[in-house]
C-alpha cells in the first residue's frame, strides 16, 4: 500500500506541473521523465512499469509510451491488418538520465486500440499472433465484443492459465 500511495503522490505532483499557468505543454515523454526523476530521487528506490496512451481527437492522434511493457495494438477501421505501436523504454525509477521515447499514429473514427498484459515479452510471438488473429477476425465488432472475443480465444490456450502475472485487456474504439 505504501508504494502505491507514494507513486500516486508523485503522479499528482508531475501532472500538476503541467497544469500550472505557463507550464510546459503535456507530452507523455515529458510526464514520464518528470515521474522518473521523482522515483530516482526517492529513498524507497522503487521501480514501476507503465503504459501511457494519450488520445488527441482534435488532431486525430494517439501517442503511446511504454516503460517495461509491450506494444499497443492499433486496428484502423480502413485497414485489414493490425499495427503494433511500440515505444520501448526502461521501467520508471531505473536511471534518472533516461530520455523517454514515444510513438504517434493517426487515430480516426472507427479505429480500435488494444492494450493488454496477455503476452509479456518472455512469452514470445505465440500470444501476440493469437491476439492479432482474434482482432482481425472480428473487425466490425464493438470494442467490448472484440475484447471478449480476444479473451475467449486466448483463454482456450492451456498455457494461458499458467501465466503468473495479472491478465488485463483494455479496448478503446473511437466512435466520433
Amino acid at each position: 500500500g505504501a508504494y502505491i500511495g507514494n507513486i500516486r503522490g508523485m503522479i499528482r505532483m508531475a501532472l500538476s506541473s503541467f497544469a500550472t499557468q505557463g507550464g510546459p505543454h503535456f507530452t507523455p515523454a515529458a510526464f514520464a521523465e518528470a515521474l522518473n526523476t521523482s522515483l530516482c530521487q526517492d529513498i524507497l528506490k522503487e521501480q514501476f512499469a507503465m503504459n501511457l496512451i494519450f488520445l488527441d481527437p482534435l488532431q486525430d492522434l494517439v501517442t503511446y509510451l511504454s516503460c517495461g511493457f509491450d506494444a499497443l495494438l492499433h486496428l484502423p477501421q480502413e485497414a485489414a491488418k493490425t499495427r503494433r505501436l511500440t515505444a520501448p523504454n526502461p521501467m520508471l525509477g531505473v536511471d534518472s538520465t533516461t530520455k523517454f521515447v514515444e510513438t504517434k499514429d493517426n487515430w480516426n473514427q472507427g479505429d480500435v486500440l488494444i492494450l493488454h498484459s496477455l503476452a509479456g515479452k518472455t512469452e514470445g510471438a505465440a500470444y501476440e499472433a493469437i491476439l492479432m488473429a482474434a482482432l482481425e477476425e472480428n473487425p466490425l465488432l464493438s470494442a467490448q465484443r472484440q475484447a471478449e472475443a480476444i479473451l475467449k480465444k486466448v483463454s482456450a490456450i492451456p498455457s494461458c492459465n499458467q501465466l503468473l502475472f495479472p491478465k488485463a485487456l483494455i479496448s478503446v474504439q473511437r466512435i466520433t
